[in-house]
């Protein structure tokens, strides 16, 4: 699968049913490029293997709202212990999303360490995800991506895209603004 066909596909999801977002790396870009204006999207740059952790305190924080994060998996690899910490916080609408290429691209497209061996889908599931699944097509990723998301978590979902190069051009974001901009929403869905 392609990159920017996954993150077709999650945007239209994540938009359509108004979940909150966090993506990260090289996942980033393409996402602005497809849709730069989604409500209630927040990017984790500059630190990387950080995006699940952020993902987790949305959920663990807003325990009625569906929060998405996308991550890659050298981002994974990098804080691995965070799958145990996801499954251990019980965060029954959190939905981690790992993109599974085998590389770290954004450093220069290195292969990851046990790019051959590891098995992420079992990994999360040892940690005590509930549920813990591999998808390899956009059509199996278009039909199970809203019942993968609902379903209560922490849900796990490794898709398989292929290598590609890194971005070359980053959108211009402000984190800090992206997180005004998150707070004032949810700020004016209160009352």
């Amino acid at each position: 699968m392609k990159r920017q066909d996954v993150l077709k596909i999650i945007i239209e999801e994540v938009r359509a049913h108004n979940y909150i977002s966090v993506a990260t790396m090289q996942a980033t870009p393409v996402w602005h490029a497809i849709d730069g204006n989604v409500p209630l999207h927040l990017d984790m740059l500059g630190c990387m293997g950080s995006a699940s952790s952020l993902g987790l305190g949305l959920a663990l924080g807003s325990p009625k709202r569906k929060v998405v994060t996308i991550d890659g998996d050298g981002c994974v690899m990098m804080q691995l212990g965070t799958l145990v910490t996801i499954a251990n916080a019980k965060a029954s609408n959190f939905t981690l999303i790992v993109m599974n290429n085998g590389f770290y691209e954004t450093s220069g497209n290195q292969k990851i360490p046990g790019a051959d061996t590891a098995d992420f889908v079992a990994l999360a599931a040892a940690a005590g995800f509930k549920s813990s699944v591999r998808i390899s097509n956009t059509d199996d990723l278009r039909a199970r991506f809203v019942e993968l998301v609902e379903q209560p978590g922490p849900t796990f979902v490794a898709l398989d895209i292929d290598r590609e190069e890194a971005a070359k051009v980053w959108p211009a974001l402000s984190m800090k603004q992206q997180i005004q901009t998150t707070r004032e929403i949810f700020l004016s869905q209160r009352s």
